[in-house]
């Protein structure tokens, strides 16, 4: 809902960059970056994975 007062109901998110200062912000930043790199990582891993073999069973 718009025209909510800052503070009320905010998420535990909200609060964190709200109230932290700039070096926590980039550390949390910095780690979700990580995670996000490290998954997607993961993704095309198992996308290639299954790409070979899907080639790997197709007659010849």
């Amino acid at each position: 809902m718009k025209g909510k007062a800052l503070g009320r109901n905010s998420s535990p998110l909200s609060t964190f960059f709200r109230s932290s200062s700039d070096t926590a912000k980039r550390t949390a930043y910095i780690a979700a970056a990580e995670r996000a790199i490290e998954s997607q990582r993961k993704v095309l891993e198992e996308a290639k994975h299954i790409r070979e073999l899907s080639l790997s069973v197709q007659p010849v």
